[in-house]
């Protein structure tokens, strides 16, 4: 395993410039949004563990995420940073159109887990519908986030399918954090625009 000083220069050219793209691996970027961002969404003054330095960073992530490579504990640092300096979830190439299954689903799964962190894209003021089915029942943690990391839906059930009616108030892009007892198998994932009347 590499020691701590190599990592940190081997990562040093990842250090975010103001209008650089990031180039995290997106399995970290799914580890972090489904491990840490949820302890650090709206964190975006530099305190806390990352004020501490690298160091300090680095033994509070594996505290957090004792199986992590040395290199992915690094990156996920990296990751910490980007979200506590531009308020934002790193970036993640955006989902296919839906409807999503569980194929298209693959790389936004934690493989350790089997949960995910889906970018949905950007959607406009209004009312909407996820629906979510699954091929078996399963206790469920559903988030959807928007950009400003508020809770448009955070709700846990047992079950197999779901329909949540939505209401997207401000335009911007919206995240499903979908937690499960085990893992999820997902037939169909939707979140479709609503009539302006019911």
């Amino acid at each position: 395993m590499a020691t701590l000083a190599v990592l940190i220069a081997a990562l040093a050219p990842l250090g975010l410039a103001r209008g650089e793209a990031p180039a995290f691996a997106p399995g970290s970027v799914v580890r972090f949004n489904l491990d840490c961002a949820h302890c650090h969404e709206g964190q975006c003054s530099g305190r806390l563990s990352f004020a501490l330095g690298v160091e300090a960073t680095y033994g509070h992530i594996r505290r957090y995420a004792p199986d992590a490579l040395d290199r992915e504990a690094m990156e996920l640092h990296q990751i910490l940073g980007y979200m506590k300096e531009n308020c934002a979830y790193a970036p993640l190439p955006g989902a296919a159109p839906v409807p999503l299954d569980d194929a298209a689903l693959a790389a936004y799964r934690d493989p350790e887990s089997g949960n995910l962190f889906v970018p949905l894209g950007r959607v406009d003021q209004g009312r909407y519908r996820l629906a979510l089915a699954l091929a078996q029942p399963a206790a469920l943690h559903i988030e959807l986030i928007d950009e400003n990391f508020e809770h448009l839906l955070d709700r846990c059930v047992e079950t197999d399918s779901v329909a949540e009616p939505i209401e997207v108030e401000t335009a911007g892009a919206l995240f499903l954090r979908l937690r499960g007892s085990e893992g999820l198998a997902v037939r169909s994932l939707r979140l479709d625009r609503q009539g302006l009347t019911q």
